[in-house]
């Protein structure tokens, strides 16, 4: 059947550790995992990753920038960069690289498992992910302390609508939820955006979103933000 395609993925790693100035993390040891890929239609489909493995992932550049704000890299991981477009929406609500972020230590926080959905059904546009990663201990290296990075949950779903010829109406919700001791933490943000296209120069995309955070105990903190870009272009003007 067209689109019923199923492929299977499976691996196993074994590594040996000597020497290092972090004595607990030496050894032998060996880890496995399955990367599954399924077309449930022609234009929808499921992706499923169980300890994902992205040692083939290319490392990021290095920059020398010093600032107070973030440097944003770009994602290479496989599994996220298949279908990222479904996700893209005018304001960036979700960032995949949050997602198994580097800790202090420098080695990323282990990925238990994710699964994703995503293509298109008659006029609804749909992209849905979840993941879960790992409690991970590591070394800081500033105090050489050892602490532990809380596993957490990470839930996207992103629909759009065809309207019209060449427009569409879509909504985020991006949702991210932390355990810390008997009181998780949540932070979520929620999108309500509009893409108009008219003819073959008049483009106008807009975006509403909120954001909610209770990630500091006792303080709740809602952000409101929205972006509006109007733009025409033709051979003779171009007007933005």
């Amino acid at each position: 059947h067209v689109g019923r395609n199923l492929e299977l993925i499976p691996y196993f790693s074994l590594s040996d550790r000597i020497g290092g100035q972090q004595p607990q993390l030496r050894g032998l040891s060996g880890t496995g995992g399955l990367d599954a890929r399924y077309g449930l239609t022609a234009n929808l489909t499921a992706n499923l990753t169980v300890n994902p493995d992205f040692a083939d992932t290319e490392a990021d550049e290095f920059t020398s920038q010093i600032s107070r704000f973030e440097i944003f890299f770009p994602e290479k991981r496989k599994f996220f960069t298949e279908g990222a477009n479904y996700f893209t929406t005018p304001l960036q609500l979700f960032f995949t690289r949050r997602v198994g972020a580097r800790l202090p230590d420098g080695e990323p926080q282990r990925i238990l498992q994710g699964g994703k959905l995503t293509g298109k059904a008659g006029a609804w546009t749909l992209g849905a992910l979840e993941a879960l990663t790992q409690e991970t201990g590591f070394i800081d290296p500033p105090t050489q302390q050892k602490q532990t990075a809380r596993g957490a949950f990470f839930g996207v779903l992103r629909v759009q609508h065809d309207i019209w010829q060449k427009s569409a109406i879509g909504f985020i919700s991006v949702n991210r939820r932390q355990a810390s001791g008997a009181v998780g933490q949540s932070e979520s943000s929620h999108g309500v955006d509009l893409s108009l296209l008219s003819g073959q120069h008049i483009k106008w995309n807009s975006q509403v979103m909120v954001n909610l955070n209770d990630a500091h105990p006792g303080v709740d903190g809602q952000h409101m933000g929205w972006i509006s870009d109007f733009n025409y272009n033709s051979n003779q003007y171009a007007l933005e």
